[in-house]
């Protein structure tokens, strides 16, 4: 069974859009949970029109890690997908993970690759470094095993990296992770990006990043966490 769990706030804009890219999957998934995390405007009734093939949840504004943590929650599935409520999916991104997952039962977690693009021009991918399209170990890109949070734990609600503290503690723990050559993903870049907006991120990203080093250095024989965290 799988889960995807959609954290919104102030997202009226582009929530619909999130959810249609849901539903067009090729292989659909059995249920999506929307947790509102106290929105202030049309975010509620933009969602409710999806009802009830979309369960909508809602609690005072903490945060996205603790939005998704509810979602989590009240979710069933034994796979868990997340989705940003501005990026959207690609058709087979479902499809294409779980058939990853189901051949290989090793596996814990499985990324995919990416591409972005800027509010105004939806239909030109940005090209970072060279390239348009790049793996990426963003939240919205994964498809885990729910039993990898039962072993590795909850977000942490008190940072704004939340999923980048997450994925580091997977990587410590050695777990066996695959991103998928597919682009599946698209990102959208715009003004309100919750990333974009807070500009104590890149500190946040160094000091998680030198802490995680740190504790892999102290620990004997730890490889290497795959891909790249941008």
């Amino acid at each position: 069974m799988i889960s995807v769990v959609i954290p919104v706030f102030n997202a009226a804009p582009y929530v619909a859009q999130a959810i249609g890219s849901v539903l067009n999957q090729t292989l659909p998934p059995d249920e999506i949970v929307v947790v509102d995390d106290g929105s202030t405007d049309a975010t509620a009734d933009e969602v409710r029109r999806y009802q009830p093939r979309v369960a909508y949840f809602s609690q005072s504004n903490q945060g996205p890690g603790a939005a998704r943590n509810l979602g989590m929650r009240e979710s069933k599935g034994d796979l868990i997908a997340f989705l940003d409520a501005d990026d959207l999916w690609l058709p087979e991104k479902l499809r294409l993970q779980k058939a990853a997952l189901d051949a290989d039962q090793s596996l814990d977690l499985v990324f995919c690759h990416m591409s972005q693009f800027r509010e105004d021009a939806p239909d030109e991918a940005v090209v970072i470094g060279g390239q348009s399209v790049q793996p990426s170990p963003l939240i919205s890109c994964v498809l885990a095993r729910r039993t990898v949070f039962d072993k590795i734990g909850p977000l942490r609600t008190d940072l704004k990296a939340e999923f980048v503290e997450w994925y580091l503690r997977a990587c410590e723990a050695d777990l066996r992770i695959r991103t998928l050559d597919d682009l599946l993903v698209k990102r959208r870049l715009h003004s309100g990006n919750f990333t974009l907006a807070n500009q104590g991120l890149r500190r946040e990203y160094v000091h998680l990043l030198k802490a995680s080093l740190d504790r892999r250095r102290a620990k004997a024989g730890a490889g290497p966490c795959p891909g790249t965290l941008q």
